[in-house]
């Protein structure tokens, strides 16, 4: 676990020092979630769901990684974990690739208007909420990942 809080602290200062992805009370939450996940470890078992839906959802990875991340929500739906993930995709999250993220942090999601559950959705007020929150958002992104790519990536 502490490899992996580790390896998500290096990407988050290398790749969201400056960049405000997605609309920008999008932002704002997700820095609020990020704030109670890094000071709560109960908040904190939900970190590797929250980055992967906000960032698909504000369509911040560049083409060339899109379809192995959303493999990797697939994985994490599907009960792997974090440091299987991250161990079977070394290369993807090692400080050499700087992170998939794209340049134009503005670029509108191809899904943009399909998704039903925003990180507005998220309550934080308590723990268990949010994780919950957290986990039925990552079952919505992947069910529409999945719609719109069928079997290409599942």
């Amino acid at each position: 676990m502490i490899y992996y809080i580790i390896i998500s602290l290096k990407l988050l200062a290398e790749n969201m020092r400056n960049i405000e992805i997605g609309p920008h009370q999008w932002h704002e939450k997700f820095k609020e979630c990020l704030g109670k996940e890094f000071s709560d470890e109960e908040y904190f078992s939900v970190h590797h769901l929250l980055v992967l839906c906000y960032m698909i959802q504000c369509n911040a990875y560049n083409n060339k990684h899109k379809e192995k991340v959303y493999k990797i929500l697939k994985d994490f739906i599907d009960g792997k974990e974090p440091k299987e993930i991250m161990i079977e995709n070394k290369k993807l999250f090692n400080g050499k690739n700087k992170a998939p993220i794209l340049k134009n942090e503005n670029e509108k999601s191809i899904f943009f208007d399909k998704w039903e559950k925003t990180i507005m959705d998220i309550r934080t007020d308590n723990a268990k909420d949010y994780c919950q929150d957290i986990k039925d958002w990552a079952f919505e992104v992947e069910k529409i990942l999945n719609k719109e790519y069928s079997n290409k990536i599942i």
